[in-house]
C-alpha cells in the first residue's frame, strides 16, 4: 500500500513555502488529529518562527501520523480554501519520486500556477453567479414596474372607495342614534325639511314616554302615568297612543312572553339590533300602517320590562321611535302627519282579535347564535306568513 505521506515529502518544499496552518491546525485539532500538547508546540511556535519553519514542524507532526491523518489533512486543505495545494498533493505522479525527499525538481513556480488556475476556476464561477443575479434583477426590475402600476390602479381605486365610504359615514350618521342624541328626542337628520324633523321628534318623545312606563308598569299604562309634556298637541298623541298600546298589550301579550322567554339578550347592543331587526321584519313589505307602529311601541315595552339592562331601558323608547321614523317617516308625513295616528286610534275599540295567529317567525340574529322571534304585522294585527320561516 503506498505510504501517502510520500506525497508530502515529495511537495514538501511547496508546502512550506505556501502554506498557512492557522485555520488548518485548528481544524485538525477539533478532527482529533492533533492532541492539544501538539497544538500548543505549534501555537508557541508561530508566535516565536517564520511561517517556513512553523510548516516544518508541522508537516513533521503530520507524518507521524496514520492514512486517517493524511485524509483529514486534504479534506482540511480544502475547507481552508488551499484546494491548488491539494490538488497538486494528490495528483503527484509518484513514480518519478525516486527519493525519500524527492525534491529537487519541485520549484514555487508550479504552486503559483495552480493557484492562478483555481483563482481562475473560482472568477469564472463568480462571473456566472454575477449573470445570474443581472438577469434576475432585470427580472425583478420588470416586475416592479408591473407592480407599481397595479399600486396606482389600487390607489386609485381606495381613492374612490374612500369617497363611497364618506358617503356612508354621513348616512349613518344620518341614520345612527349616537350617545349624544339618544333619548333626547332632538337629533336632526340632515337634509329633512321642518315637518319631517317635527315627525322625528313626536315619535320620539311618544316613545320615550309610551315605552318607559310600559317597562316600569305590569304591561299597561293609565292616563295618570303620563307625565305632562311642553307641548299640549304632543300630549294628545302620547294619549292616543296609550290607548292603542294598552289594547296590543292585552291582545299580543302571551306572544310577547314567548318571544322574550325564547330570546337572550346579551347587551344593549345586541338588544338595538334585535330590535332594528324587527322593524325591518315588520316593515319589509313596503306596507306600513298605525297598528304596526303601536305594536312595535308596545313590544319595545315588553322587551324593556324583561331586561333588567340600564342602558337598554334608558334609551330604547328613544330608539324605537328614531328608527320608525327612519323606516316610514316620510309615510306619516304624506298620510298627513301624526295629526292622521289621531283618526286611526279612534277605531282601535273596532280591531277584531280573530286575524291573530298562533306561528311565529324563527330568525337568527346577525350578531350572536340565538334564535329570535318575530311577529309581522297585517294590516291591523299581528299575522304570520308561514312561507317566511327560517330555521
Amino acid at each position: 500500500m503506498e505510504n501517502p505521506f510520500l506525497r508530502i515529502k515529495a511537495n514538501y518544499r511547496l508546502l512550506i513555502e505556501c502554506l498557512e496552518i492557522t485555520v488548518i491546525k485548528d481544524i485538525l485539532y477539533q478532527e482529533n488529529v492533533l492532541n492539544f500538547y501538539e497544538l500548543d508546540r505549534l501555537n508557541s511556535a508561530k508566535n516565536r518562527m517564520e511561517n517556513a519553519e512553523t510548516n516544518r514542524i508541522f508537516l513533521d507532526i503530520l507524518m507521524k501520523k496514520g492514512k486517517k491523518a493524511y485524509d483529514k489533512f486534504i479534506k482540511a486543505l480544502y475547507e481552508a480554501e488551499y484546494n491548488y495545494v491539494a490538488e497538486i498533493l494528490t495528483e503527484t505522479d509518484m513514480v518519478s519520486v525516486k527519493q525519500e525527499w524527492g525534491m529537487d525538481n519541485i520549484d514555487k513556480t508550479s504552486c503559483y500556477q495552480y493557484k492562478i488556475n483555481h483563482i481562475e476556476r473560482q472568477l469564472e464561477n463568480q462571473m456566472n453567479e454575477i449573470n445570474k443575479l443581472t438577469a434576475r434583477l432585470s427580472s425583478t426590475e420588470s416586475q416592479s414596474m408591473y407592480l407599481k402600476m397595479q399600486m396606482s390602479a389600487i390607489n386609485e381605486s381606495i381613492e374612490k372607495l374612500g369617497i363611497k365610504n364618506e358617503s356612508v359615514r354621513q348616512y349613518c350618521i344620518e341614520c345612527s342614534v349616537c350617545a349624544q342624541s339618544v333619548g333626547s328626542g332632538n337629533a336632526e337628520i340632515m337634509g329633512m325639511d321642518r315637518e319631517i324633523s317635527n315627525i322625528e321628534s313626536i315619535s320620539r318623545r311618544i316613545g320615550q314616554k309610551i315605552v318607559s312606563r310600559v317597562a316600569t308598569m305590569d304591561g299597561t299604562i293609565d292616563a295618570k302615568d303620563l307625565e305632562a309634556d311642553d307641548n299640549e298637541q304632543t300630549r294628545v298623541y302620547e294619549k292616543s297612543m296609550k290607548l292603542s298600546v294598552n289594547m296590543f298589550c292585552q291582545l299580543y301579550e302571551p306572544y310577547f312572553v314567548q318571544i322574550l322567554s325564547d330570546t337572550e339578550i346579551e347587551s344593549a347592543s345586541h338588544g338595538f339590533e334585535f330590535l332594528a331587526n324587527t322593524i325591518d321584519m315588520v316593515f319589509q313589505d313596503g306596507t306600513p300602517n298605525w297598528s304596526r307602529v303601536c305594536s312595535i311601541y308596545a313590544f319595545g315595552g315588553w322587551m324593556t320590562q324583561k331586561y333588567d339592562n340600564p342602558e337598554l331601558s334608558k334609551y330604547v323608547g328613544d330608539f324605537i321611535g328614531f328608527y320608525i321614523h327612519h323606516k316610514i317617516g316620510r309615510w306619516i308625513k304624506d298620510t298627513g302627519g301624526w295629526p292622521n295616528f289621531l283618526t286611526y286610534s279612534e277605531k282601535i275599540p273596532k280591531i277584531k282579535t280573530g286575524l291573530l295567529t298562533k306561528k311565529l317567525i324563527k330568525v337568527k340574529s346577525t350578531i350572536s347564535n340565538t334564535t329570535h322571534y318575530y311577529l309581522p304585522i297585517s294590516y291591523n294585527v299581528f299575522t304570520i306568513d308561514i312561507s317566511k320561516s327560517m330555521d
